[in-house]
C-alpha cells in the first residue's frame, strides 16, 4: 500500500521516478497491441485466411480471443496513478473550477468531458471527498487502471459509446480530458498560507495530461481520446518551450505515430451509406487536428510532413452541429439529410467546431502541395502547374460559408463573439499565407515582378497586428499571441523590411496604391512594438527579440536616409539570396521560401 506520506508532490518526481525503473512495468496485454494493419502488412493474407476458417466454424467464439486476465500493476505505475488522483480537486470544486472558455477547434470533446466530469464525482465521489487516505487513493486508482486495459469499442449509440469512459468505467484517458479544462490554480486544494504554498506543488495542466497518457499507455493500446491528449501535449509544450523546439516536435511526431497506428488515417467508408455516429465524426475530427497541426509545423520551420494526404482516405467530417451527435440515432440521420447540402457543409448558417476543423483541414492540404513543390528534391515544377496549384487554393477559400470570411469591419461588431472573430481571423491568416508561399515560388522561377507578394506580407503583418490594436477583444487569446507573431508576422514584415530598404519613393507598387512606404513604415513601427512587448520569459521570447532588433534598425535606416524618385518595382533587385537575416535558426528553416537558387 502507498502511504499518504510517501505521495509525491510533484507529478514530474512521480513520472521522472518511473523512468528511471522501465523493468519494474510489466507489460499489460492491451499495451502491447499491434494496432492498423494496411494493405502491405504480413497479417493481411493471414486474415483472408482467418475470414474463410470463421465462416466454417460452428460456434461465435471469435478466432485468437485473449482471455480475461488480470492487470498487473508495479509499485512505480501505482505511486504515479496515486499522484495524479492526489491532484483531482475536491467533489465540491470540481465543477466550480471546470474552465469556461470556448475553443470552436475541440468544443464538442469539452462537453463530452463535462459529461465525464459530473460522472466521476457521482460514481467516486467517496473517494474524492476532503475525507481522503492512502487506502483510497489504491482502490481507486486500481479501479481506473482495471478500466483503462478494457478495450473501447465502436458504438452506434452516443450513450453507450460515451459509457465506456464515464462514471464506473472511468479511464485514464477521461482524467485526462478532465485535466485539459480545469483550472488547478483555483483549487481549494492549494493551500492559502503562503508558508504552506511554497511547499505545495500546483501541477500544469500538461504535467497531468503527461501523468494521464503515461498511465494509459500502460494499460491501453490507444484509442481516439490518448491521441487528443497526445496532441494538446504538444501544444501545450509549444506554449512553455517553444514552437520549434525538439521536445514540442517529438511530442507531435508521437501525436501522429499514434493516430496511424490506430488507423484513423485510412477510414475506407462509402460516403453513400455512411451513418455518422460520435465516434466517427469524433475520429474523423482529431485526426484532422493532427494532420492539420502537422502542415502548420510544415509552414513554421520548413521540415518535411510527418504524414502525407497520399495515403489518406478518411474524408473530412461532416459539418453538423455538436448537440445533434446526442440525439438518438434515427434523429441524427433525420438532421443529416435536412441541414447538410450535397459536400458535407451545413445550410444552417452555423457557426460549428466541424465547420473550423473543414476549412483548415482543406487549407492544410494545400499547403502540402505547396511544401512539396517547395521543399521537395528534383522537382519539374512549371509556371503551369504553380497557376493551376493557385487556382486551386482560391476555389477552395470559395467553397467556404460565409460565417467563415473575415472582415475588417468586424472588429467594431460586438455582436460577434471573441472566440468567433479570433476563428475568422486565424482562417484568413493561413489563406494568406499560402498566398505568400506560392507568390514567392512564382518569384524563384521569375515570374512575377513580386506585387502580388508585396500584398499578401503586408496584409499577413495587418492581420496580426489586429491582435496588437485591439487587444481588448483578444485578452484571453494572449498566450497565442507570440507563435502568430513569429509565424505570420515575420515572413510578411520581413518581406517589408527588404522592400522598405530598396524603396526610392512614396509608392512602392503602382498597382497597390494603399502599400506606400509611408504605410509600411507605420505597420512596421507598431510590429516592432508588439515584438517588443513579448515578455522576456515568454517561449518564443528569444524569436520575437531578434525580429524586433532588425526590424528597429530598418527602420532607423530608412528614416534617417533621404528617398530618391523612383518606384520600387522599377529598382527593387528582387533575389532574395540576402535577404534579411534575423540571427536565428528557426529562419535559417525557410530556405524553402528563398529565391536564390544555382540558376
Amino acid at each position: 500500500m502507498v502511504s499518504q506520506s510517501s505521495l509525491p508532490t510533484s507529478p514530474n518526481d512521480a513520472r521522472s521516478s518511473l523512468a528511471k525503473s522501465p523493468t519494474d512495468r510489466p507489460p499489460n496485454a492491451r499495451a502491447t497491441a499491434t494496432g492498423y494493419m494496411g494493405y502491405t502488412s504480413y497479417s493481411t493474407v493471414i486474415e483472408e485466411t482467418l475470414s474463410i476458417l470463421s465462416s466454417e466454424r460452428q460456434d461465435n467464439t471469435p478466432c485468437g480471443s485473449m482471455g480475461k486476465d488480470p492487470i498487473r500493476i508495479s509499485p512505480k505505475t501505482l505511486q504515479l496513478a496515486v499522484t495524479i488522483l492526489h491532484h483531482v480537486p475536491y467533489t465540491d470544486e470540481g465543477v466550480a473550477i471546470y474552465r469556461k472558455d470556448m475553443n470552436h477547434y475541440h468544443a464538442i470533446i469539452k462537453m463530452i468531458a463535462k459529461r465525464v466530469l459530473h460522472s466521476l464525482y457521482e460514481a467516486f465521489g467517496q473517494y474524492l471527498g476532503r475525507d481522503r487516505s492512502a487506502a483510497k487513493y489504491e482502490a481507486l486508482a486500481r479501479k481506473i487502471c482495471y478500466n483503462s486495459s478494457q478495450p473501447v469499442l465502436n458504438l452506434t449509440d452516443t450513450d453507450a459509446w460515451l459509457d465506456q469512459f464515464c462514471g464506473p468505467n472511468l479511464r485514464w484517458e477521461s482524467l485526462g480530458l478532465l485535466f485539459n479544462y480545469w483550472d488547478l490554480e483555483k483549487s481549494a486544494m492549494v493551500p492559502t498560507d503562503p508558508l504552506l504554498r511554497k511547499s505545495y506543488c500546483i501541477p500544469t495542466m500538461q504535467e497531468c495530461l503527461m501523468l494521464c497518457v503515461e498511465l494509459s499507455q500502460e494499460f491501453s493500446g490507444g484509442n481516439l481520446f490518448l491521441v487528443f491528449l497526445k496532441y494538446r501535449r504538444a501544444v501545450l509544450e509549444s506554449m512553455l518551450t517553444g514552437d520549434a523546439g525538439r521536445q514540442t516536435w517529438r511530442y507531435h511526431a508521437d501525436t501522429i505515430s499514434s493516430l496511424t497506428f490506430l488507423g484513423m488515417h485510412a477510414e475506407a467508408t462509402d460516403s453513400d451509406s455512411y451513418k455518422p455516429t460520435l465516434y466517427s465524426e469524433l475520429s474523423r475530427r482529431i485526426f484532422a487536428m493532427g494532420f492539420i497541426i502537422d502542415k502548420v509545423t510544415v509552414a513554421f520551420t520548413g521540415r518535411p510532413p510527418l504524414i502525407s494526404q497520399m495515403f489518406v482516405t478518411t474524408p473530412m467530417p461532416l459539418d453538423l452541429k455538436d448537440d445533434y451527435f446526442f440525439l438518438d440515432h434515427e434523429s441524427r440521420l433525420e438532421k443529416m439529410r435536412t441541414t447538410l447540402d450535397e459536400k458535407g457543409w451545413n445550410t444552417e448558417g452555423g457557426f460549428y467546431s466541424s465547420t473550423y476543423i473543414r476549412a483548415r483541414l482543406m487549407l492544410a492540404k494545400i499547403t502540402e502541395q505547396i511544401a512539396v513543390i517547395a521543399l521537395g528534391t528534383g522537382s519539374h515544377t512549371t509556371r503551369d502547374d504553380l497557376q493551376s496549384l493557385k487556382e486551386k487554393h482560391a476555389a477552395t477559400v470559395s467553397e467556404f460559408p460565409p460565417v467563415l470570411l473575415w472582415h475588417q469591419d468586424h472588429l467594431t461588431d460586438y455582436n460577434i463573439e471573441t472566440n468567433d472573430l479570433f476563428t475568422r481571423l486565424l482562417l484568413r491568416l493561413e489563406i494568406i499565407l499560402n498566398n505568400f508561399f506560392l507568390e514567392r515560388l512564382f518569384l524563384r522561377m521569375g515570374q512575377t515582378d513580386g506585387g502580388a507578394l508585396l500584398a499578401a506580407s503586408f496584409e499577413l503583418v495587418s492581420l496580426v497586428l489586429n491582435l496588437w490594436t485591439h487587444m481588448d477583444r483578444f485578452e484571453a487569446m494572449r498566450q497565442d499571441f507570440e507563435w502568430l507573431l513569429v509565424g505570420y508576422g515575420a515572413p510578411g514584415g520581413g518581406i517589408l523590411c527588404k522592400c522598405l530598404l530598396k524603396s526610392r519613393s512614396g509608392m512602392l507598387d503602382p498597382s497597390q496604391p494603399h502599400i506606400t512606404r509611408s504605410a509600411v513604415i507605420q505597420k512596421l513601427s507598431i510590429f516592432a512594438g508588439f515584438l517588443n512587448w513579448v515578455r522576456p520569459t515568454a517561449p518564443n521570447a528569444e524569436l520575437c527579440g531578434e525580429i524586433g532588433s532588425v526590424v528597429q534598425q530598418v527602420l532607423d535606416q530608412a528614416l534617417n536616409t533621404v528617398p530618391n524618385d523612383t518606384t520600387i518595382l522599377e529598382g527593387m533587385d528582387w533575389d532574395f539570396g540576402g535577404q534579411v537575416d534575423f540571427s536565428f535558426d528557426l529562419m535559417d528553416t525557410f530556405d524553402w521560401l528563398r529565391t536564390d537558387f544555382s540558376s
